[in-house]
């Protein structure tokens, strides 16, 4: 009875094996990787909808608070929504189109069907070469001590970036920068582990990278500035605004003209607008908390520029609140000098800053400058040629 009950336990098993799934040979082959697309956080206004399909009235003062007292009305955000429901189907048609040297990593926001639609697009279209990003940030999440996770040699060198950062930058900065330096790292971590894994191999000095998803200037920035350095790749990681939603109201009738690379891996970001005005957005594509903050020397007269922040406010022209004098030359500062994104000689000329998404210092702004009466082309030249530098006093 044994012998037979033996001989029926090896049947079953061989059956089993046989029947049971087989890994490919293709699967076990390394795949060299030649460029790497980023897409972070790609459904944030559908996080706001409720049950039945409308916005959450919660959300309301969410962004009552972000905005500092203003928000989106219902057709504002509807737009937006809209906005990102297409951008998604561009984001799913641009999977559709990876090459096969190509992979995807995905870091999701939520749980909605939209956003889960995104990542099984990803890993169907693309199998192992799609990485879903499962870190989380540290900041308030008690679920798991990464302290516990993270080597030794990774400790060390998160502690040298922070006192690499308190000697260029004194310790004069907001704490959010940690979240940033630490979430990066984590990030490039488990980059590097499930390349490793799935035998994705990249060459660090040839890799091409890109990030888009939301918001353009915001998450689609912060998540992805420290990365590409952690890893050792020779290129930074730029930003697509086609394949990107964000909530500054300007951008959403904006059509992109040109991303043009200046030096110290500054990006200079060139629309259209809907009513033919210009529109010029300065950005960091890599960073390090130890950097100083750049600022842009803008070549115009003052009267004839305007310039907002991320929410839309314009903040240029206002009201000289504050002077100081700088070398001999009396700056105008628009609200507390050490918080001010720019400054404004009587005279000019207006600085403002080149963004980073670090969160680390108060002139780390996205700030917006938008031009009448100019064509693109003397626009360009113009703001490409602008003196970039970092502030006076600055190491």
């Amino acid at each position: 009875m044994l012998v037979r009950l033996s001989v029926l336990i090896l049947l079953f098993t061989a059956i089993g094996l046989e029947a049971g799934p087989r890994v490919s040979d293709d699967a076990q082959r390394p795949v060299k990787i030649s460029k790497i697309s980023f897409l972070i956080h790609p459904v944030c206004w559908d996080l706001a909808l409720a049950a039945d399909g409308k916005m959450k009235p919660s959300y309301r003062y969410q962004v009552f608070t972000y905005r500092g007292g203003a928000w989106y009305d219902e057709k504002e955000f509807y737009e937006i929504l809209d906005w990102e429901r297409k951008v998604n189907q561009k984001q799913k048609d641009y999977i559709q189109r990876m090459g096969p040297d190509e992979a995807l990593v995905i870091y999701p926001i939520g749980n909605r069907p939209a956003m889960q639609e995104l990542v099984q697009a990803g890993q169907n279209a693309l199998g192992r070469r799609c990485i879903v990003i499962r870190s989380e940030s540290p900041s308030g999440n008690d679920a798991v001590d990464y302290r516990q996770l993270l080597p030794q040699s990774i400790k060390v060198q998160l502690l040298d970036d922070l006192l690499e950062a308190v000697r260029k930058n004194s310790d004069m900065w907001n704490a959010q920068a940690l979240e940033v330096n630490f979430y990066n790292r984590m990030i490039a971590l488990e980059i590097q582990e499930e390349l490793r894994k799935r035998r994705l191999e990249v060459d660090p000095q040839a890799v091409d990278a890109v990030a888009f998803g939301e918001g353009f200037e915001q998450c689609a920035t912060t998540w992805k500035a420290l990365v590409g350095g952690y890893l050792g790749w020779s290129k930074p990681i730029e930003n697509e605004f086609e394949l990107s939603v964000s909530g500054m109201p300007l951008l959403r009738a904006a059509t992109l003209k040109e991303r043009v690379a200046l030096g110290n891996d500054v990006r200079l970001f060139l629309w259209e607008l809907r009513d033919g005005r210009l529109m010029a957005w300065f950005t960091r594509a890599r960073g390090s908390l130890a950097a100083p903050q750049l600022f842009v020397n803008l070549p115009f007269e003052l009267e004839k520029i305007r310039l907002f922040d991320e929410t839309g406010k314009q903040l240029w022209p206002e009201p000289v609140r504050e002077t100081e004098n700088i070398g001999g030359v009396h700056w105008w500062w628009m609200g507390p000098a050490n918080d001010s994104p720019f400054r404004v000689g009587y005279k000019g000329p207006i600085r403002i800053p080149v963004s980073v998404g670090l969160r680390q210092l108060p002139t780390d702004r996205n700030i917006y400058l938008v031009m009448n009466g100019m064509k693109l082309a003397d626009f360009r030249q113009a703001l490409a040629a602008a003196t970039i530098a970092p502030a006076e006093g600055s190491p």
